[in-house]
C-alpha cells in the first residue's frame, strides 16, 4: 500500500477548519478497506471522509481529512504524520508527513470579584486574567485612582499567563482613616498589558526525523541509537501590546457616620432622663411596705390599755387622771419600731415540727428561718429559730404577712417548707397579728452518711473476712435497703451512702466466730467511726491417738498450757487405748502439746487452732528409748558461743535447739533421741565455720557432756605504723579493701595490750586485701595481705619522709 499527498504545509488559524486530500494506492492482491488518522493531533480534531475507503487490487482512492483547531491551540510549526492502515488484515501502515503552521493569536480578558468593597481602611479584590489566545503572554498589571488618595498594590504585578489559562492575582488597597462623614465611592482603574512570549519552538534545519525515516533507520541499523534533530528557536517579530482593563470601586466608610452620631446623642439623652426618673422613684418608694404600713399604735401594748383591762377583770372602776390617759401623749405607750422583728408575744408566730425524709423521725438543731420578699423581689430573713430535740420549733415576732420557711443545717440539704428544694415551690404561710400559726410541718433530707470501723479476730494468724449486714432500725414507711459489705485483709470495713439520719444495726458474721452485732446512729452527712468490734469465738478441741508406732499406747501424759495454766491429761490403758482429748480450748490460739511416757522419747507437737476449730484424728507416734545429749559450744579462746543452731542428723524428725545466750552461755541439751543409735550433731553460727561432731548412744550408759570448739570463719589484720626513725605514728588512716568494700581503721596510742601506733581491722572474710596507710599530707604506703579464717595477719608499715 502506498499513499501520496500534494500538501506539504498547512496554514490554519485557531478556531477555523481546513481539509486536504490523501491518495491511497492498493499495491496488494486483495481487496482492502483502509482508514486514515493524523498522528500528533487528537482524534476529536480530525474527521476522515470516507471513514473506511474500499480499494480493489491496483486501484487508487482518495480520502479527505478535515482539521478543526480550538482557539487555544498553540502557535508554531507542528510536524504531523498521516497514517493509512488496512482495516481488514494486519499489514504495515503507510505514512506521509505534513507540517501544520498555526499563526499566533493573542488575547487577554480582565475581570474582578467583587467589583465593589465597602471598608474603612483596607480592601481586597481578586482579579481574573484569562488568555483566550494561543500564545503565552507576559502581563503587567497597573492600577490607579484619579484622586491619588489610596495605596494600591497588585500581587504579583507581573505574571505569565499560558495560552488558554486563567490566573487570579490580588489587588490590595489601603485608604486613609476617616472618622466622621458619609460613605464615599472611589473608583480604581486596573489595566493589564500583555506581550507574547518572545520565542516559539520551530524547526529551522530541515524538517527533522519523521516516522518513515525513523522506521528506515531502525530497519537498516537496529543496534544504532536514533538521535532526533535538535529543535532551535526563532525569534518572533515585535508584536503590539494586548491590553484590557476593568474598574474597581472602593466604598470608603467612616468610623462614625452622621446617622450613628445622631443615634448616640438620642440614646444618651434617653439614658440621662431614665436615670433621673428612676432615681426619683427610688427615693419616693424605697423601703419595705410591710414595715411602712404598720402604725405606731397597731398593737395594743400600751400601759393604759393594760390598766383598763386589769380594772375590768377585778370589777373596779376605771382609773382617772393621768393613768386614764386624759392628757394626750406624743406617742402611745408601747409604741413599736417601724422596722425589724417585733418583740415576742406582740407579733405573729409560726410553729410546727421538722422530720427527716429518711425515717420520719423528728430532727433537732435545724435552723428554721421565716423569709419574706422585699420590694426588689429578694428573699430576706425576718426571724429564725432552731428545732428542739423533738423536732418542734416556733418562729415569733413576725409582722402580719406571707412568709416561707427555709430549713438548713450542716449535713442536711437546704429545703423550704413543706419539703421542697426550690423557694418558688414552697407553701406560703399567712401570719396574723398576735396569733400563732401552728402545725406548719416540714421535711428535710440529710446528706448520705458513712460508717467505718474495724474488727478484732483475736490471735489468728490467718486473714479473717467478716460479712457485715446493715439493718435499719425504726423509722416510718419503707426502710432503705443497704447491701452488705465485707471486711478487708486488715479487718477494716466501710459502709458509704447510708440514708441519714437513721439508726442501723451492724451484724458481723464470721466463719468460726460467734455472731456479733452493734447499733450505730448517724446524722445527716456524718462520718461515723465505730469502736473496734472484738469477735467472740466458739471453743475448740483437739483429739487424737498416741501409738507406739503400731498400736495405741496407754499411760502417755499429754500436757499443754491454756491461758498460762498447765493442762495435763492421759491416754487410757484399757478400752480406747491411746485416745486423748483436750476440749473447751479458747480459739484462735496456738498450743504446744507434749507427749511423754516411760521408756519413750518425749514428743512435742505445735497445733494452730482456728476460730472454733475442732481438730480430730491427730496421730502421735512415740519412739521407744530415750537419749539425752548435753554440752557446751565455745570459740578458740574457750569463750561460750550463744545463739548457735544445733541440729541432729541420722534420724527422722530430728530435734533442734539453740545454744544458751544468757547464764551458762554456749550450753545446750537435746532430748528424745532413740537409743541406741549413731548421730551427727552440727553447729551453725554466723561468722564461724560450721562444726559437725559424731555421737553414739548406747542403752547401757548415757553419753558424756560434749565440748565443741568452733573456729571463726573471719580473720583480722593487725600491725603498727612507724616513721623513718622507727617512732610510732598515731592518727594515721589505715584502710583494707577487697575491691568491693572498705574496712577503715586508725592508729592509736598504746592501750589494752596494743602497742603505740598500732591498728586492728577485724571481721574480715577470707581472701587477699590491699592494705593502705595514708598520712594527712598524702604520703601512702600499700601492701597486699592475705587473710585466713580464724587467723591474724600482722603487717607493719614504715612511712618515709619524717613524722
Amino acid at each position: 500500500m502506498r499513499i501520496t499527498t500534494e500538501l506539504e504545509e498547512l496554514d490554519l488559524v485557531p478556531g477555523e477548519s481546513a481539509e486536504f486530500a490523501v491518495d491511497v494506492i492498493n499495491t496488494g492482491d486483495l481487496i482492502e478497506g483502509v482508514s486514515a488518522r493524523i498522528i500528533g493531533l487528537s482524534s476529536s480534531l480530525v474527521k476522515s471522509y470516507p471513514l473506511v475507503l474500499p480499494l480493489f487490487p491496483d486501484s487508487t482512492g482518495r480520502m479527505v481529512l478535515t482539521l478543526t483547531l480550538p482557539a487555544s491551540f498553540p502557535a508554531g510549526r507542528h510536524p504531523l504524520s498521516v497514517e493509512v492502515k488496512s482495516r481488514t488484515r494486519d499489514t504495515d501502515a503507510s505514512y506521509t508527513d505534513i507540517d501544520l503552521i498555526v499563526p499566533p493569536h493573542p488575547g487577554l480578558l480582565v475581570s474582578a470579584h467583587p467589583k465593589m468593597v465597602r471598608s474603612r481602611r483596607s480592601s481586597r479584590f481578586v482579579l481574573t486574567l484569562t488568555n483566550p489566545g494561543n500564545v503565552a503572554l507576559d502581563v503587567r498589571l497597573t492600577a490607579s485612582d484619579p484622586q491619588a488618595a489610596m495605596s494600591i498594590k497588585c500581587s504579583p504585578s507581573t505574571v505569565t499567563v499560558p495560552a488558554g489559562a486563567t490566573l487570579e492575582p490580588i489587588v490590595e488597597v489601603k485608604s486613609r482613616r476617616v472618622f466622621l462623614g458619609s460613605d464615599t465611592d472611589k473608583p480604581i482603574t486596573v489595566a493589564a498589558a500583555g506581550v507574547p512570549v518572545r520565542t516559539l519552538p520551530l524547526r529551522t534545519q530541515g524538517r527533522g526525523l519523521r516516522i518513515t525515516e525513523v522506521s528506515t533507520l531502525l530497519a537498516a541499523a537496529p543496534d544504532r541509537p536514533v538521535v532526533a534533530e535538535p529543535i532551535s528557536t526563532l525569534a518572533l517579530a515585535p508584536e503590539p501590546l494586548t491590553e484590557a482593563s476593568c474598574v474597581l470601586t472602593v466604598r470608603h466608610r467612616p468610623y462614625f457616620t452622621r446617622g450613628l452620631l445622631t443615634v448616640v446623642i438620642l440614646l444618651t439623652i434617653l439614658l440621662i432622663w431614665a436615670a433621673v426618673f428612676l432615681f426619683g422613684l427610688n427615693q419616693v418608694f424605697t423601703g419595705d411596705p410591710q414595715t411602712k404600713s404598720a402604725p405606731a399604735s397597731f398593737f395594743a401594748a400600751s400601759s393604759q390599755v393594760a390598766a383598763l383591762n386589769a380594772a375590768a377583770a377585778a370589777g373596779e372602776p376605771p382609773p382617772t387622771g393621768p393613768a386614764a390617759g386624759a392628757q394626750p401623749a406624743l406617742a402611745p405607750a408601747g409604741a413599736l419600731p417601724k422596722d425589724g422583728t417585733l418583740p415576742a408575744g406582740l407579733g405573729g408566730a409560726i410553729g410546727g415540727t421538722v422530720t427527716a425524709m429518711s425515717n420520719g423521725a423528728p430532727v433537732g438543731r435545724i435552723l428554721v428561718e421565716a423569709q419574706r420578699q422585699d420590694r426588689s423581689g429578694a428573699w430576706i430573713s425576718a426571724s429564725s429559730a432552731a428545732t428542739q430535740a423533738d423536732g418542734s420549733y416556733e418562729v415569733s415576732g413576725l409582722f402580719p404577712g406571707r412568709y416561707v420557711l427555709r430549713l438548713s443545717a450542716d449535713g442536711f440539704q437546704t429545703a423550704f417548707a413543706p419539703g421542697v428544694s426550690n423557694v418558688g415551690a414552697a407553701s406560703p404561710v399567712e401570719v396574723n397579728a398576735g396569733a400563732a400559726t401552728a402545725n406548719v410541718n416540714a421535711v428535710i433530707t440529710g446528706n448520705p452518711a458513712t460508717i467505718t470501723g474495724k474488727i478484732d479476730p483475736g490471735d489468728n494468724l490467718l486473714p479473717v473476712v467478716s460479712q457485715v449486714t446493715v439493718t435499719p432500725i425504726g423509722g416510718t414507711g419503707m426502710a432503705p435497703v443497704v447491701p452488705p459489705v465485707a471486711t478487708d485483709a486488715d479487718g477494716k470495713y466501710s459502709i458509704p451512702d447510708l440514708p441519714a439520719p437513721f439508726t442501723y444495726e451492724l451484724s458481723f458474721t464470721t466463719p468460726g466466730y460467734q455472731a456479733t452485732s452493734i447499733r450505730s446512729t448517724v446524722t445527716g452527712g456524718s462520718q461515723r467511726f465505730e469502736p473496734t468490734v472484738v469477735l467472740g469465738t466458739a471453743p475448740g478441741s483437739i483429739t487424737g491417738l498416741v501409738t507406739d508406732g503400731i498400736a495405741g499406747l496407754g499411760g502417755v501424759a499429754v500436757a499443754t498450757s491454756v491461758d498460762g495454766k498447765d493442762v495435763v491429761t492421759g491416754t487410757p490403758t484399757t478400752g480406747s487405748v491411746g485416745q486423748f482429748a483436750l476440749a473447751e480450748l479458747p480459739t484462735p490460739a496456738t498450743y504446744v502439746l507434749t507427749f511423754s511416757a516411760k521408756n519413750y522419747a518425749t514428743q512435742t507437737i505445735v497445733v494452730d487452732l482456728g476460730p472454733g476449730e475442732v481438730l480430730g484424728n491427730l496421730k502421735v507416734p512415740m519412739v521407744g528409748g530415750t537419749g539425752l545429749v548435753s554440752g557446751r559450744l565455745v570459740d578458740a579462746s574457750g569463750k561460750g558461743l550463744g545463739g548457735a543452731t544445733v541440729t541432729v542428723g541420722g534420724t527422722e524428725n530430728p530435734p533442734t535447739t539453740t545454744t544458751v545466750t544468757d547464764g551458762d552461755v554456749g550450753s545446750f541439751s537435746l532430748a528424745g533421741l532413740p537409743s541406741p543409735g549413731s548421730y551427727t550433731i552440727t553447729f551453725r553460727l554466723p561468722e564461724y565455720a560450721d562444726q559437725t561432731v559424731p555421737l553414739t548412744l548406747t542403752s547401757e550408759s548415757p553419753p558424756s557432756s560434749l565440748l565443741v570448739t568452733m573456729a571463726s570463719s573471719l580473720g583480722r589484720i593487725t600491725g603498727r605504723v612507724l616513721d623513718a626513725a622507727g617512732n610510732p605514728m598515731i592518727g594515721i588512716a589505715v584502710t583494707a579493701t577487697d575491691g568491693k568494700r572498705l574496712w577503715p581503721s586508725t592508729t592509736t596510742a598504746a592501750s589494752g595490750g596494743q602497742p603505740s601506733g598500732g591498728f586492728v581491722i577485724a571481721q574480715l572474710p577470707v581472701g587477699p586485701y590491699t592494705l593502705t596507710a595514708r598520712t594527712a599530707d598524702g604520703r601512702t604506703v600499700t601492701a597486699l595481705v592475705p587473710v585466713q579464717a580464724g587467723m591474724v595477719a600482722a603487717t607493719n608499715f614504715t612511712i618515709p619522709g619524717g613524722q
